[in-house]
């Protein structure tokens, strides 16, 4: 795939040419300070963005534009950076040079930032918004796995960024009014740092004519994401919850950013800890001792964390922690094997992320948030390069940071 990129400072615009697909994918990425309160708004923003807005009022109109424009699409969501948080909004149209209207891309871009700039907020938006996130977070909050983690993060304290739920809070969902969302929305618009990526069959000249001119591009604003954590092992906290099964959540400092020489090696440690078929932690917990319903681990790497999560019987919390502590200590010593596994399997996706746009996008992203420039095969060279002694000096930075025990209780017979 040939790849083309265009980087100012002025503006931030990421053109990747391919004739792979046969639509052109455009994805903004407004990436603001993460606190509870933008979570929330955010996850009330994309709501009412979803289906109608100023010029579209309607699901009606608002669907019939969308045929008008050979059946375009608008997705949304929203992802954590470590202390900063991006707002993605995509749509999808269809390649020109497959219909019969060579206005189809202005009509598209006209379409789609209405749909930025023009939510229709208003007291009856906002209400069924609220009440779309609400039924969200109490959703997540009846999953046991997630309700731990959620629980786990929380418990770090209100000063960690990473204790705040990326999908929003219950408590700040009640008092948001219809004038929060106006000067939300204007923030997004004026002070966020906007990243715009447009991928299909297009020049890079084409991709400028169609939006170098708007405002909110003018301006590449910094934001500090990447940190480590700088807090003390908490220990074990220990809750009790209705549920079928106890969670166990272990969370450990790897101290290494995401810019640090030991990235890559933390990555790896991760995959051959808890991903793989032949992980440690499966292999050892589930498969030989069958001492827990599932297992896997996973690497946060803009707060420098790996989680360690696990669903057991309340009897066996101390023995499957333990064991969870010697898997760590065992991948410090990783064997070829695994390593070779493990350089495979991150390999495959990188590879891979050229058939997922929304992947190829994460990897150019989270380079761009540290001022680099994503190079495909020079990612998979220093991939391939990760030794065993840099799996050890990694893990050898590890220190635990939180244990954290969510205790199944029996359901009331009532329940």
């Amino acid at each position: 795939m040939e790849t083309q990129t265009n980087h100012s400072t002025q503006k931030h615009i990421t053109h990747i040419h391919t004739t792979k697909f046969k639509d052109i994918t455009v994805v903004f990425r407004f990436l603001i300070p993460l606190t509870k309160k933008h979570a929330t708004l955010s996850a009330l923003m994309l709501y009412i963005m979803e289906d109608r807005n100023i010029d579209y009022p309607s699901k009606k109109t608002m669907l019939a534009k969308k045929d008008e424009l050979y059946g375009t699409t608008f997705t949304s969501g929203v992802i954590g950076y470590g202390q900063a948080m991006a707002i993605q909004i995509a749509s999808k149209v269809m390649d020109p040079t497959y219909g019969d209207d060579p206005d189809l891309l202005i009509k598209h871009r006209d379409w789609l930032l209405t749909m930025i700039k023009k939510p229709l907020i208003n007291q009856k938006t906002l209400q069924e918004a609220k009440q779309q996130v609400q039924s969200a977070l109490l959703r997540d909050l009846d999953h046991p796995q997630k309700y731990a983690q959620i629980k786990a993060f929380e418990s770090l304290g209100e000063s960690e960024t990473v204790s705040i739920n990326i999908d929003g809070d219950l408590e700040v969902l009640k008092d948001i009014t219809v004038d929060d969302c106006h000067a939300f929305h204007e923030q997004l618009l004026q002070d966020a740092k906007v990243s715009l990526y447009v991928i299909g069959n297009m020049t890079q000249e084409e991709v400028i004519n169609l939006y170098d001119n708007q405002d909110f591009l003018q301006t590449h604003k910094s934001m500090k994401t990447a940190y480590t954590i700088d807090l003390k092992n908490s220990g074990r906290k220990t809750e009790s919850k209705a549920s079928t099964q106890t969670n166990l959540l272990k969370l450990y400092k790897t101290n290494v950013s995401i810019d640090h020489p030991l990235y890559l090696a933390n990555r790896l440690v991760s995959i051959a800890l808890g991903q793989l078929p032949t992980s440690y932690l499966f292999s050892e917990i589930r498969e030989k001792r069958s001492l827990c319903y599932s297992i896997s681990s996973q690497y946060i790497s803009f707060d420098g964390l790996c989680l360690v999560s696990t669903g057991i019987e309340k009897q066996n919390v101390d023995t499957v922690s333990e064991l969870i502590d010697q898997q760590v200590q065992a991948v410090k010593e990783v064997d070829e094997t695994r390593l070779h596994q493990a350089k495979t399997m991150l390999i495959n996706a990188i590879n891979n992320s050229e058939d997922e746009i929304l992947s190829m996008i994460n990897l150019h992203y989270g380079y761009e948030l540290v001022s680099q420039t994503f190079d495909k095969m020079d990612l998979i060279s220093r991939v391939q390069r990760v030794s065993s002694l840099d799996i050890f000096q990694a893990v050898s930075l590890w220190e635990p940071l939180l244990e954290y025990v969510v205790e199944g209780v029996p359901y009331e017979k009532n329940q």
